[in-house]
């Protein structure tokens, strides 16, 4: 498949992509990390990105929880401000642009006002993605996220097209091993997301970075058929890629995403509690 800006400018694009979750380097999750998530994320963001398109992986090592990811083993702090202080740092070291690496989109609009470099959302990627298809539906990878996705879609004025949205039936506890052996993940995604084809779902959008990419290229994928980029007539959405692709449309058009709202301080996601300031650490 050839990348849709395959014929245009060839100069380096370098993208930061900023993570709300929260791991010290020197921990297990920090080993985690740099062993099977990010790579994993590298390998789903490179089945689109441009040759030249570079990905830098930034972490705060201190965080808060939520109750979303308070099962997870090695990732379940959360710290949706340092998001903001990530960007700000990528501008001032040269970076294009910059992806916020949770589909809840912490803050965008307000990281958007505070930097001239194009900022794009995981969320607000793929909810756009899927709107081009058709009528979409969401699989949250919590209950208490279904809400605020809602609110999501809400913003981008797309709820006529949303179907529902559902709560996948991975436990919290197995969702980051997706990425090591995707294997239960994608027979669960197949059923969960049965009453959202039937409600006229075109689109399938999984709601965690963890998720898609591990439904996408996690181990577990190689089986005949197993990667999932549809189910029956629905396109199932990578949101990694369509976060890269739309990032890097943004620096080779010269164009940077505004806010849709006014900057306020707050975010509909549910993640903005305190946060401590903390160290960061980068992951390539």
């Amino acid at each position: 498949m050839s990348h849709p800006l395959q014929d245009q400018s060839a100069r380096e694009i370098r993208l930061l992509i900023a993570n709300v979750g929260a791991v010290p380097e020197d921990s297990a999750g920090g080993r985690f990390v740099r062993e099977a998530l990010v790579p994993v994320t590298q390998q789903n963001a490179a089945l689109m990105a441009r040759h030249g398109t570079q990905c830098t992986f930034r972490f705060a090592s201190e965080g808060v929880s939520h109750p979303a990811f308070a099962k997870f083993k090695h990732v379940p702090l959360l710290n949706p401000k340092s998001m903001a202080e990530a960007v700000q740092w990528a501008q001032e070291e040269g970076y294009d642009a910059a992806i916020l690496g949770c589909f809840g989109d912490p803050f965008l609009d307000d990281i958007r006002a505070s930097v001239s470099i194009p900022v794009i959302g995981f969320g607000e990627a793929a909810i756009i993605a899927a709107s081009r298809i058709g009528p979409f539906g969401i699989v949250a990878n919590a209950s208490v996220l279904v809400e605020p996705i809602r609110g999501q879609v809400e913003r981008l004025n797309l709820t006529d097209k949303l179907v529902g949205i559902v709560t996948t039936s991975e436990p919290a506890e197995e969702q980051e091993h997706s990425v090591i052996d995707a294997t239960a993940l994608i027979k669960r995604f197949r059923d969960d997301v049965a009453p959202l084809i039937a409600a006229g779902a075109r689109a399938l959008i999984p709601a965690c970075g963890i998720m898609s990419a591990a439904l996408r290229v996690a181990p577990g994928c190689e089986e005949k058929d197993a990667a999932l980029t549809a189910v029956g007539p629905a396109t199932v959405i990578d949101i990694v890629s369509e976060a890269v692709l739309a990032a890097e449309r943004a620096v080779l058009d010269g164009t940077v995403p505004a806010p849709l709202t006014t900057a306020t301080g707050h975010t509909a996601t549910g993640h903005g509690a305190p946060s401590p300031a903390g160290r960061f650490w980068n992951c390539h």
